[in-house]
């Protein structure tokens, strides 16, 4: 999925963007792992604390035999196609710095948290009734996530006057 979206950013923005796009990819993959290893998979699927967020296995260690590392996997690749879904709204719109700390924010906290309110059967959202969040093929914690910065800021060069600043 990643080398897709490479194609697709590298595709549509400018030539001078390709190793910048190219780097913040490989940032993304390597943040993504990282943070979703320490933070992300226990917030989202840890013992429920009120139902709000999990509390328990920080810095995952599933069994390697068995199959018990399935579950960590198949939700990190959730959480990868979360942040790269932002990385091709966001290409040309943010500077390069940027991104790695909005990768870090949605990996470990955003992300998790929604995941814990829509997948997990103790969540607050799915006690408040008898009937469950239905989230066909993650619409809304991966791909309405994946969406909301899109509407953040224009591309620079296509909406700025000349020489005005963009902060973020």
């Amino acid at each position: 999925m990643q080398v897709g979206f490479i194609a697709l950013e590298t595709g549509s923005g400018r030539a001078k963007n390709v190793r910048n796009i190219l780097l913040k990819n490989l940032l993304d993959a390597m943040l993504t792992t990282l943070c979703w290893w320490a933070l992300g998979y226990a917030f989202a699927y840890g013992q429920s604390a009120g139902g709000l967020i999990g509390y328990s296995g920080f810095f995952y260690e599933g069994e390697v035999s068995g199959g018990q590392q399935r579950p960590w996997f198949l939700s990190f690749t959730f959480a990868v196609a979360c942040c790269v879904i932002v990385s091709g709204c966001l290409a040309e719109r943010t500077r390069l710095m940027v991104y790695p700390v909005y990768t870090v924010m949605v990996t470990a906290f955003v992300h998790p948290i929604l995941v814990h309110w829509i997948w997990v059967d103790s969540s607050w959202v799915n006690t408040l009734s008898q009937c469950r969040v239905l989230d066909f093929a993650g619409g809304l914690a991966v791909h309405a996530l994946g969406e909301w910065p899109l509407y953040s800021q224009p591309a620079s060069h296509s909406y700025r006057e000349p020489g005005s600043v963009t902060w973020w």
